[in-house]
């Protein structure tokens, strides 16, 4: 069976009427305004009779909602909904029960009273982290990726390049359901975000390299018209750095439009120290580098959104980030090699220009005479980058001696398209199918040219890449107990060598990825969760072009074009008691990625990589433990994690368990300031043959409104200058031990908003779901 086949059979799976029986206390509804059209998003609790207290939430989404199963009783149900009145309606449930609420529109006059609201930062639901963004003091925050970072065990890189979270690798990034790149997100304006939520266990909706998946929810504005918000940053950590923007959003009728800008001017210096040694022959080397970069930074973005009708869009985006990095590695060593003992000094001045551009357009169709839903969409992807560098090596504190020009170009582009369709059946089970195509293309070009000892290298590597991928998911309910399971198929030919030889890689793979969850609801307050999921990680396009960086004569660092893929299977269970859950879970890898070195006699030269490993596998628990009492909110995750990573080639160490702790505490502090205090600390690790030391860090922040309007924030990161990430290794007749030290930020944040958009309704898809051009 070909990959075309398989393709199309899984898609027809599923395709039939499933008549699954339904449990009592099942509570739904829709919600309208009073022209009978549907509100588009709130919120909608169900509260005790007795004290008022919450019993259960849901979210109000294209006008419907539904509650998970509650015991029968006397309730009151709570609306909320931006624009409208809120209202309260009282309930008895006693069965299955759906009702239909109408809404009024809030009076105009009221449009300049500001709102607060005293729900919690941070919120859990089936080991599901959400922050809660809107009226609290995260909306201070002028870049949506230094949002990201303020939640538990995300953690975002130096160069703001990519997502990782603990324990799980990188993550991809939806907005609105839909998915995004790190580009799109930095084109938000942090004022629109509602909330972000942390997904640990997405269905087969999602592609198969989604270990975990960061949802970004926007709010929805009321108001037509022209919206702008205007955003400065400025910290000082070793040196100034200023980040200013502007989003504009413009609605009239069934039109929007939406424009963003951006301009970075930072300045980055990363030290750090390494050495090593090498049994046979014997070289030791000992070296502190000096990493100091300017990087100006264009980020811009434009969007149409037109609603053809209550359920029907069309739409259409662009992006693009420009930079041009001026950096100077300035590296002091010493060596020693047979007992030749040298000091060096090596500078390497580069110029890396990059250029990433993003464009896509969507169609949304609404199926009403099915209950369904269709979904078209296209996207094109594209990265260039250069970095052109000259190399000069002083020994001995004689002379600068010009000893490497190094010129490497590489280019990548990705197309794709997808298609999805859904369907909810009366007895409410929901199926969702779907078809996405990408193809992928990148080049580089890498030539050295040496002076000292002269000789001249050329390498013009090319990597191609296509992808068909099918899903087929069914969820619902039997009785009390709520289900998703699905099935994904990926097909993936590569090929990819030096031009003009013989072809590195040349295979075509198929495999299939099974997701499942189900949701036992003990009581009202708790629920057990049980999931199996199996999933992919594919390297980086940007990974698969041949790059290096000098760093002394004796060590660099370089991309390995061979890495293949490595696959997950993962199961966990989650007890969840209100906001409180404790995870317990297993994993298995094959082929996990981690780094190695490599020494080449001949060329007396240790380079660093990331290999694949043979094998891992691991256990951990996560407990998340949050606190609220009178003026003092506080959310705190607590994460033991225990590592196995074999490989015959390098010396590893027993593993042992490593700890993550995360707290974020919030005090609403008299005249309506706000004070915040982060921390995390993330215990000494062993990764098979890696070891890294123990980490921690402390944030506080300061938030007033001003004004309404005028949003103000200072605060520092990394307090007490604690973030110094030390690691060794150790292979047959390699030892290394290196230090990459962390930098102290203080910084102040001013945004000031003005006008009102009615009704918005912008919704944009990235259909490439990959999150691998970066």
């Amino acid at each position: 069976m070909n990959k075309y086949t398989l393709i199309i059979y899984l898609s027809s799976l599923f395709f039939f009427h499933p008549s699954y029986g339904q449990a009592d206390y099942i509570l739904s509804g829709q919600v309208t305004d009073a022209t009978k059209q549907a509100v588009t998003a709130g919120d909608i609790f169900l509260l005790s009779t007795k004290d008022s207290s919450i019993i259960k939430y849901a979210l109000i989404s294209n006008g419907k909602f539904s509650f998970d199963p509650v015991k029968g009783g006397d309730y009151v149900l709570k609306i909320s909904c931006t624009g409208f009145e809120e209202q309260l309606q009282p309930l008895t449930l006693t069965g299955d029960k759906s009702i239909a609420i109408s809404l009024k529109q809030a009076v105009r006059s009221l449009q300049e009273i500001m709102v607060t609201d005293s729900k919690k930062a941070f919120t859990n639901e089936g080991g599901n982290i959400r922050m809660n963004v809107a009226n609290s003091m995260f909306a201070a925050i002028s870049n949506p990726l230094d949002l990201l970072s303020k939640l538990p065990t995300v953690q975002i890189s130096a160069d703001k390049q990519s997502v990782n979270i603990i324990g799980k690798g990188n993550a991809l990034i939806y907005i609105d359901n839909q998915r995004a790149s790190l580009e799109d997100v930095n084109s938000l304006s942090v004022d629109d975000i509602k909330t972000i939520e942390v997904i640990n266990n997405p269905s087969a909706k999602y592609e198969a390299d989604g270990r975990v998946v960061i949802l970004i929810t926007r709010k929805i504005n009321k108001k037509e018209g022209t919206k702008v918000d205007l955003s400065e940053n400025a910290t000082y950590g070793k040196y100034y750095n200023n980040r200013a923007g502007i989003n504009v959003s413009y609605k009239k009728k069934k039109l929007e439009l939406q424009g963003n800008f951006q301009y970075n001017q930072t300045k980055e210096w990363y030290p750090s120290a390494d050495n090593f040694k090498i049994d046979s022959p014997e070289v030791v080397s000992n070296y502190s580098l000096f990493y100091f970069a300017k990087v100006p930074q264009f980020i811009a973005g434009a969007g149409v959104f037109y609603q053809i009708n209550t359920d029907d869009y069309f739409s259409m985006a662009a992006n693009v980030r420009s930079q041009n990095e001026s950096r100077i590695l300035t590296t002091n060593s010493y060596s020693k090699m047979d007992g030749i003992e040298s000091n060096i000094v090596t500078t390497n001045d580069r110029q890396n220009p990059e250029v990433f551009f993003n464009s896509n357009i969507n169609y949304n169709k609404r199926l009403k005479k099915i209950n369904g839903g269709l979904f078209f969409g296209a996207q094109y992807s594209g990265f260039d980058k250069k970095s052109i560098a000259n190399i000069f090596n002083n020994y001995n504190n004689t002379a600068d001696s010009l000893t490497e020009y190094r010129y490497q170009k590489s280019h990548v582009d990705v197309v794709s398209g997808r298609i999805d369709f859904d369907k909810t059946f009366e007895n409410k089970i929901k199926w969702e199918t779907g078809v996405n195509i990408s193809a992928a293309k990148s080049t580089s070009v890498f030539i050295v040219d040496a002076y000292i000892p002269p000789g001249n290298t050329y390498w013009n590597y090319l990597y191609t890449e296509e992808n068909y991928a099918a899903y087929t998911q069914l969820s619902g309910k039997i009785k009390k107990i709520s289900y998703s399971a699905g099935l994904r198929l990926e097909s993936t030919e590569v090929h990819s060598g030096y031009v003009d030889s013989v072809l590195l890689i040349n295979k075509t793979d198929a495999e299939l990825f099974p997701r499942i969850t189900i949701n036992i609801p003990i009581d009202s307050s708790k629920t057990l969760t049980l999931n199996y999921s199996k999933s992919i990680t594919r390297p980086d396009y940007s990974s698969a072009v041949q790059q290096s960086t000098y760093i002394n004569p004796f060590f660099e660092w370089a991309n390995n074009v061979n890495i293949a893929p490595s696959t997950e299977d993962n199961f966990f269970a989650n007890l969840s008691y209100k906001d409180y859950s404790v995870k317990i879970g297993y994993y298995i890898d094959e082929g996990p990625v981690n780094s190695s070195f490599s020494y080449n006699a001949q060329q007396m030269l240790l380079t660093r990589e990331e290999i694949n490993y043979r094998s891992g596998h691991g256990a951990y628990l996560n407990v998340i433990l949050p606190f609220k009492y009178k003026f003092f909110t506080s959310n705190n995750v607590a994460t033991m994690e225990l590592d196995n990573i074999t490989d015959p080639k390098a010396v590893t160490s027993r593993s042992a368990p490593y700890y993550y702790l995360s707290s974020y505490n919030q005090f609403d502090l008299p005249k309506k300031y706000t004070f915040s205090i982060t921390g995390w600390a993330l215990s000494k690790q062993q990764q098979g043959a890696m070891q890294h030391n123990g980490l921690f860090s402390v944030d506080a922040a300061l938030s007033k409104i001003l004004f309404k309007k005028l949003n103000c924030t200072a605060g520092v990161n990394n307090i007490f200058n604690s973030n110094n990430y030390e690691e060794g290794f150790t292979t047959n007749g390699v030892n290394y031990n290196g230090t990459f030290y962390g930098v102290r930020e203080v910084y102040v944040s001013v945004k000031y908003s003005f006008g009102s958009i009615k009704d918005s309704k912008y919704t944009n898809k990235d259909v490439d779901e990959s999150n691998r051009l970066k």
